[in-house]
């Protein structure tokens, strides 16, 4: 799963914004995984840890 989250933060394309979670939207990433287009949000926090992921 770390391997999948690193390839959208650097890979994939920035498409939205999902609500807040303690005062800090998640980004919505937009990545091929497979030949399937997928997305998932992503918090990361100020020192660059993924706090949290949602497919």
């Amino acid at each position: 799963m770390s391997s999948f989250l690193k390839m959208a933060i650097e890979n994939g394309r920035i498409v939205g914004n999902q609500g807040k979670f303690h005062s800090q939207t998640r980004v919505i990433y937009e990545v091929d995984y497979n030949g399937d287009m997928v997305k998932v949000s992503i918090t990361i926090s100020d020192n660059g840890y993924v706090v949290g992921a949602t497919p």
